[in-house]
């Protein structure tokens, strides 16, 4: 199984404008972001990979923190700007947007970080002037999963997923110097990952998908070495908006089963997913951990923005109630679409 963390490069340019392009106190600042699996145009027919629905990539509210750079050790909270006072999204689509920006002119020449939190307004609405961008890593996402919720409540229809993201100039460096025409690019990274369950044997149906040990609040940033932002781990139960379907031929290819917080996993203390069936008239269980069933066999992290997909079966019938299965792992970006 290829285990593949989501790789988010950002990139950040200057032009120089003229004379005319901006007035003596404002310097203009342009954006452009791209929502994760936003190559959509180019996704493979051929290769299997998840679907995208507009939950996954919307981009239904924006937050940008600008941090002074100056102590690029420590850069600490200006000021912010968000959809429901000075940005204006313009829709560039294949889940790309734009927005522009005035900055004052004492942020001429300065060291300034811009930080993104996409579908979590209220996770940042007390966000302290002065604070460090420390504490911003270490906070919470605003969703928290109560014992039994439903997967959907992370990816709500008119609330989107949360996502978040830092430009960087040059796809390198964070810190960018403020001049007039300097254009940011973006690209952000949903702070939850997600499984999948297909149903490989013919002669098996599922009568139950349930995920054990999920964390119930997850971070906006993520932490190294992975963590949970709780460790009072719940049972999650599956996407509401998920048919299971009671025959083999429903249930071949069950997509969006879970969304779910990040967390670490080791033998003995992990996230499960316990699925129940019924073959050859006979009930039966599997519990199937985060780890690898190829290679090493070793345990892995539930990561943002990782598709997780549990294979029941090989293809082929079996004769007792033993079913094997695999745990395919893959970045979340490459994605078939419907038609």
């Amino acid at each position: 199984a290829l285990l593949a963390a989501a790789s988010l490069l950002a990139g950040c340019s200057k032009e120089t404008t003229g004379p005319g392009d901006t007035d003596d106190s404002r310097i203009p600042i342009t954006f452009t972001l791209a929502t994760p699996g936003s190559e959509g145009v180019i996704y493979p027919r051929s290769a299997t990979r998840a679907t995208h629905d507009a939950a996954e990539y919307a981009v239904r509210q924006l937050t940008l923190l600008v941090y002074d750079a100056t102590d690029t050790s420590a850069p600490k909270f200006l000021r912010k700007h968000d959809m429901t006072s000075d940005i204006t999204l313009y829709d560039n689509g294949n889940g790309t947007y734009t927005f522009s920006l005035e900055a004052p002119i004492s942020d001429m020449n300065a060291k300034r970080k811009f930080v993104f939190v996409v579908n979590d307004d209220a996770a940042v609405a007390a966000t302290a002037a002065g604070s460090a961008e420390a504490d911003l890593h270490e906070t919470a996402a605003t969703v928290e999963l109560a014992d039994g919720d439903t997967a959907d409540k992370l990816a709500e229809a008119d609330a989107g997923i949360a996502m978040s993201g830092t430009a960087t100039a040059d796809g390198q460096n964070e810190v960018i110097t403020i001049v007039p025409g300097v254009k940011c690019e973006v690209k952000l990274t949903r702070i939850v990952a997600r499984v999948d369950v297909q149903n490989n044997t013919p002669n098996l149906v599922i009568g139950s998908i349930e995920l054990l040990n999920a964390a119930p609040r997850g971070y906006l940033f993520p932490h190294d070495p992975v963590a949970a932002a709780s460790e009072s781990y719940i049972t999650e139960a599956m996407n509401a908006e998920v048919a299971l379907g009671t025959t083999y031929d429903e249930q071949k290819d069950l997509k969006k089963v879970f969304y779910l917080y990040e967390r670490h996993n080791e033998d003995g203390n992990g996230a499960e997913i316990k699925i129940t069936y019924t073959v050859n008239s006979s009930k039966g269980e599997v519990v199937v951990p985060f780890r690898k069933t190829s290679d090493t066999k070793e345990f892995v992290d539930v990561e943002r923005n990782t598709l997780y997909t549990v294979v029941l079966g090989n293809g082929d019938p079996v004769t007792t109630n033993e079913v094997k299965f695999s745990l395919r792992i893959e970045d979340w970006n490459v994605v078939d679409m419907d038609e």
